[in-house]
């Protein structure tokens, strides 16, 4: 029995120094910084770093709450239906094997540093590494840099070209750019009727705009032709949306001077 008992033992000894041994080599994830809304690849090489053995049967897991880091999962998570844990079969002595995630970033995801940890397990021998995934967000910002000059006079119809350009780092879609209402109300409740006011709709649309990109945009402007000569500023509002929907606004303000003599100049005044 006892003679058993020690070949057991031998034979369990040679078949744990007969195992491979998987290490996490490299991991990599792109884009990176990971995105709000948006998702990332990751990709985890996985190799047998034993010179003689194979490694079989290696189970390969992520944990998404970074351990005991979060209490869930939060702000990441996979698609439905995708399990956390892959096996690989076999990884030959030096070989190394490609393991991809898809991982989704929740909308909502603050900017920072999160922890995701991984476990290989093989034979029962198990190990664990940890793999900071850093988050940053992308917003577009499309302001109105530049005001073309025209001529105009009480009365008459001026065509104001508006140079808007996305200042931010993320594509803006949706852009609406325009005079909002051609009239104030005071807090009395007096309501005031400016000298100008837009023709056509009021706001042109400009379906997209990528990151440090810009385009022309053309206002029609009715003078009133009992207006004042003078300068007047006018607000220009840019509304827009990012990726995920998020809705922004920006005002632009461009001083016109009305003259007698047809002559009106227009230029960015101020941006808030």
């Amino acid at each position: 029995m006892k003679k058993v008992l020690i070949a057991l033992a031998i034979l369990l000894l040679a078949a744990e120094v007969a195992a491979g041994d998987p290490v996490v080599e490299t991991v990599s994830y792109s884009p990176a910084p990971a995105i709000p809304g948006q998702h990332f690849n990751m990709f985890i090489h996985l190799k047998n770093s034993s010179t003689q053995y194979d490694s079989e049967d290696v189970t390969f897991d992520i944990d998404l709450s970074g351990g005991n880091e979060r209490d869930s999962d939060y702000p990441f998570y996979l698609g439905t239906g995708t399990d956390t844990a892959k096996t690989i079969s076999i990884i030959k002595p030096g070989k190394t094997a490609l393991l991809e995630y898809r991982v989704n970033v929740d909308p909502s995801a603050l900017d920072g540093q999160y922890t995701i940890v991984f476990t290989t397990k093989e034979s029962g021998a198990e190990k664990r590494y940890t793999q900071t995934i850093s988050i940053e967000s992308r917003n577009p910002d499309v302001e109105v840099v530049r005001a073309g000059q025209v001529q105009v006079a009480p009365g008459q119809v001026a065509e104001i070209a508006l140079t808007i350009r996305n200042i931010g780092n993320s594509i803006a879609r949706d852009i609406l750019v325009g005079l909002e209402e051609d009239r104030s109300v005071s807090a009395a409740g007096v309501v005031t009727e400016r000298e100008y006011s837009p023709l056509g709709a009021g706001f042109e649309f400009v379906e997209s705009l990528e990151a440090d990109k810009e385009v022309t945009v053309t206002l029609v402007l009715a003078v009133n032709p009992e207006a004042e000569q003078k300068t007047y500023t006018i607000p220009v509002t840019v509304r827009f949306k990012d990726l995920n929907s998020v809705e922004y606004t920006s005002t632009s303000y461009i001083g016109v001077q009305v003259t007698q003599e047809p002559e009106l100049d227009a230029v960015v005044s101020e941006i808030s």
